[in-house]
């Protein structure tokens, strides 16, 4: 006797725009913002709604938040305005505008083709404004609006570690020479030079214009919002860019760059992004550079290179020409 069955996964996402929230000190986490689990909904003592980020001081740096308020205040950049920071004991808090949106990728499958396109021309508009805002250093912006030289932010070629802080840099040149640095401390001298001489090539390339940039567009910090148009029809717009922990004032081709090369993304997202960044692309030489930049960093990274210290020693792992 043959016994058949049929299997039914259950469903394990939530209804888009039905949140369910956890008490917290804080207020009611947002399970379905962030992967970190620490943004919380809580009202004023007004009555108003905002939103919470909470993190550990050297985690939710104060220059996150001076630059998701140049950009939204300043510039107009779509998303949520900031509201007040402080410090709670070990954390840092940061209170703005809760975003009436979703994150994109919750309903990106859900939205017709037409109002696709609508998204992707809005969040490219909101790019390219961020755009016209330059500086004459890298780095970050203080509350004045200039770069501010004494307040070290997370290394761009470091992303997930919170060793390794910069300040800023006065030149394009500086910038290229610190990654070929980070590569000697990682990789040891071999790596540096193979660097050093991928870069060469592009020193004539080089600008004194450097752009606002977001520097993690995922589709988790692009936000969405159900809206009712005039005809009567509803339809998906951009309500706002969130996460400017890894934002700064860089030369034109990082928002290309660290847009292409951080992740992991779905697998639509990366086709999305290079539509909506087109015409603000990096040449193939450069974005090699930075990939090879930036290839043994994170956690990745840290284990393979311990593991080829110390396992791997008397051989030579040769790579990109190393």
């Amino acid at each position: 006797m043959v016994f058949g069955f049929r299997w039914e996964r259950k469903a394990t996402v939530k209804p888009v725009n039905q949140p369910q929230p956890v008490p917290s000190i804080h207020g009611d986490l947002l399970p379905n913002i962030g992967l970190k689990k620490n943004i919380f909904k809580c009202s004023t003592e007004s009555g108003e709604i905002v939103a919470k980020k909470v993190h550990k001081r050297w985690k939710l740096l104060e220059s996150e938040a001076r630059m998701l308020d140049y950009a939204t205040r300043k510039l107009q950049v779509k998303g949520p305005r900031l509201r007040d920071m402080f410090l709670d004991g070990d954390d840092r808090v940061m209170v703005t505008d809760l975003d009436p949106g979703v994150q994109l990728h919750r309903v990106w499958k859900k939205i017709s083709r037409t109002n696709k396109k609508l998204i992707v021309q809005q969040l490219r508009a909101e790019i390219l404004k961020m755009r016209t805002s330059t500086k004459p250093f890298i780095g970050r912006v203080g509350w004045d609006g200039d770069i501010e030289k004494h307040d070290p932010y997370c290394d761009p070629y470091h992303p997930d570690t919170i060793k390794y802080n910069v300040n800023y840099f006065k030149s394009e040149s500086e910038f290229d020479a610190h990654k070929v640095e980070q590569m000697r401390v990682r990789r040891g001298d071999a790596a540096a030079k193979a660097l050093e001489d991928r870069i060469k090539p592009l020193r004539d390339q080089y600008s004194e214009r450097f752009v606002l940039t977001h520097g993690d567009l995922h589709s988790q910090n692009i936000h969405v919002h159900c809206v009712t148009g005039s005809d009567g029809k509803s339809r998906w717009e951009l309500s706002g860019i969130l996460d400017w922990g890894r934002s700064g004032f860089y030369p034109e081709y990082m928002e290309y760059a660290m847009a292409m090369k951080t992740g992991p993304h779905r697998p639509y997202w990366k086709k999305v992004l290079k539509e909506v960044l087109e015409g603000m692309e990096c040449s193939k030489e450069r974005m090699q550079v930075e990939e090879w930049a930036t290839e043994w960093v994170g956690v990745v990274g840290v284990v393979w290179t311990f593991f080829e210290r110390m396992c791997l020693r008397p051989f030579t792992v040769k790579r990109h020409g190393v």
